[in-house]
């Protein structure tokens, strides 16, 4: 089983640069068929200097951005996120399509980037996995959360003080199963708030149809 790491700067801003870092770690994921976890690790860096910063901030970069994040979230892989700094609004649009989350005891969390609060589809994440009360002081305060307070509201999963040795142990203890087609698994698990049984029975019965046919010819 292979683990494909890629490294965030916390406090990184939405810019071309980073986009084309993340499609690209995306791709060498989608391209190895051995490949079974992705682990981004947010931690504070050297930022990436953009070229054309001032004209790249419009309105397509952020499709971009938000068409790059969907992609990390539809891999067929178990996307870990590791957190070791001041996690800033991009950084965190990252961490929230993860399937699990791992910080340490110094990390925040914050929707606040570059002096102003982003309203990206960020915000919809958030609400979804941690409700309305819990996410209103980050969205419309701008008011930042430790890491005891986003593990209390299950924004990560775990708090360690070493991050990789406890990415280590969780995916230790992963049953080999757990990584076939996750990603459809996970599809059905965030249509679940919003789709209605008849949108979400054909789906389901492919995937169920798909895990049938794998267990009968390894039977």
């Amino acid at each position: 089983m292979t683990i494909i790491k890629h490294e965030v700067d916390a406090s990184a801003t939405i810019t071309l640069e980073l986009v084309n870092s993340l499609n690209n770690i995306c791709k060498q994921v989608e391209n190895d068929k051995s490949a079974k976890v992705l682990h981004l690790n947010i931690r504070a860096m050297a930022p990436i200097q953009s070229l054309n910063a001032e004209s790249e901030k419009d309105v397509y970069l952020v499709h971009k951005w938000e068409k790059v994040i969907r992609r990390i979230e539809n891999l067929d892989a178990l996307v870990v996120t590791t957190a070791e700094s001041d996690v800033l609004a991009a950084a965190l649009a990252i961490l929230v399509v993860s399937d699990y989350r791992i910080a340490t005891n110094a990390t925040t969390f914050s929707v606040m980037q570059e002096a102003y609060i982003f309203p990206g589809v960020l915000i919809h994440r958030l609400v979804n996995q941690i409700g309305h009360s819990k996410s209103r002081s980050l969205i419309l305060l701008g008011k930042g959360m430790d890491a005891a307070q986003a593990n209390q509201a299950g924004l990560i999963d775990e708090i360690a003080d070493e991050t990789d040795a406890a990415l280590e142990r969780f995916v230790a203890q992963m049953h080999d199963v757990v990584f076939n087609d996750i990603r459809v698994r996970r599809r059905l698990m965030l249509e679940a708030y919003h789709t209605s049984f008849d949108d979400t029975i054909g789906l389901s019965l492919a995937a169920c149809d798909k895990v049938l046919r794998q267990f009968a010819m390894a039977s």
